[in-house]
């Protein structure tokens, strides 16, 4: 298990999207929101604050929701379901 933490982590830390990728996801997504946490494993929080910035999204910060996955045990996300109402 310690074995494929690491390697999601290097493959996470290679992730580096070109400038012409960023404006092409720009072109696809209308409507752009960036969620993250202070706590999530795999990514530092300034590191996920300047993806949204790059991809010109809404920043949605959610304190203690880790990686938003199994481990940090969310199961709903009241921030995702108001932002679909209101679009």
């Amino acid at each position: 298990m310690q074995a494929q933490r690491q390697d999601l982590q290097e493959v996470v830390s290679r992730f580096k999207p070109s400038d012409s990728a960023y404006q092409a996801f720009e072109k696809f997504a209308v409507r752009r929101y960036a969620i993250y946490s202070d706590n999530d494993h795999l990514n530092p929080q300034q590191e996920l604050e300047r993806y949204a910035e790059k991809i010109k999204a809404q920043k949605v910060f959610v304190k203690g929701i880790g990686h938003c996955g199994r481990k940090s045990g969310v199961k709903e996300l009241p921030e995702v379901i108001r932002m679909l109402d209101e679009d």
